[in-house]
């Protein structure tokens, strides 16, 4: 049978047994349901998701199982939804919903690997629209082997502008894909069969580390004219390094990557670090900068 009742002044539903929780989501829902696949501190605690992307947590009350909706919300920047999963000792972590579809429909266990967005739209959560990076890697990887070489080299490029699209261009992602294919195609104890996967890979080792070292730095232009007086000094008149006047090579890369317009949400989920360490960095090579510079 099914109850209606409150917790914590929160009305819930009540099933006597969890298969009947599962059915009730499923029947309430018309979509299909999987069960979420992370550790729980008690065992008869769910997490159950939907195919509609809405999210139910289950728990054992008074012989009962109780049913409560999770509310999907969005990330501080709003570029991309999220759920809150309590894991029990007042423990809680924030994942994206597309990690959670992900491991819930097909994974079946917990990862930490994100899948990638078909059509890079990141509230499109379907699992339709949700590929795992490896798995894509297999299957163009496949698919290259009975293709010419202006096929494979196309689709290389391409693969690398999937994957990092919005850090490099085409015109970088081919020249990219050229010397790799230079370094692996010189390789004569290469056999045949591993050059794809070969090629692919060095091809991704490249393409990450042009985007981290990549050296386009911003400058001070020299001002031409003001309206006010001012002293000189010995940088006035000259283009100026930012970057050399920051000291130390993490301060010096968070920098970098601000000044091309990256948030420091971005450069802390890019060096897995935390956002409030980035952004505390930045802020004080800054400082230090204006210092620095007088001004």
């Amino acid at each position: 049978m099914i109850f209606f009742g409150k917790i914590n002044n929160k009305s819930c539903v009540f099933v006597p047994t969890l298969d009947s929780a599962k059915e009730y989501i499923k029947d309430f829902t018309k979509s299909t349901i999987a069960e979420v696949p992370i550790a729980m501190v008690n065992e008869y605690n769910r997490y159950f998701i939907t195919s509609s992307c809405r999210l139910f947590f289950t728990r054992h009350v008074s012989k009962r199982f109780s049913i409560n909706e999770k509310k999907i919300e969005q990330s501080k920047n709003g570029k991309y939804p999220i759920v809150r999963l309590s894991i029990g000792h007042k423990k809680e972590i924030s994942r994206k919903l597309s990690l959670v579809m992900y491991n819930a429909f097909v994974r079946k266990k917990w990862s930490e690997v994100e899948p990638k967005h078909i059509d890079r739209n990141p509230f499109n959560c379907s699992i339709s629209n949700l590929i795992d990076e490896r798995v894509l890697e297999n299957h163009e990887i496949k698919d290259m082997e009975l293709q010419s070489f202006p096929e494979r080299f196309t689709k290389v490029s391409d693969i690398l502008l999937y994957l990092y699209g919005y850090k490099i261009s085409r015109e970088d992602a081919e020249d990219i894909a050229a010397n790799a294919y230079i370094e692996t195609y010189c390789n004569n104890s290469l056999q045949a069969k591993h050059a794809n996967n070969k090629w692919l890979k060095t091809a991704k080792h490249r393409a990450l580390d042009f985007i981290e070292h990549n050296k386009h730095v911003r400058y001070i232009e020299p001002v031409d004219s003001c309206k006010w007086r001012c002293e000189c000094h010995q940088y006035y008149g000259e283009k100026i390094d930012i970057i050399s006047l920051v000291e130390g090579n993490r301060a010096k890369t968070y920098l970098r990557y601000y000044l091309q317009g990256y948030t420091p949400t971005e450069i802390a989920h890019e060096f897995n670090t935390t956002r409030s360490n980035v952004a505390s960095i930045i802020t004080k090579q800054i400082k230090r900068i204006k210092i620095k510079l007088q001004i």
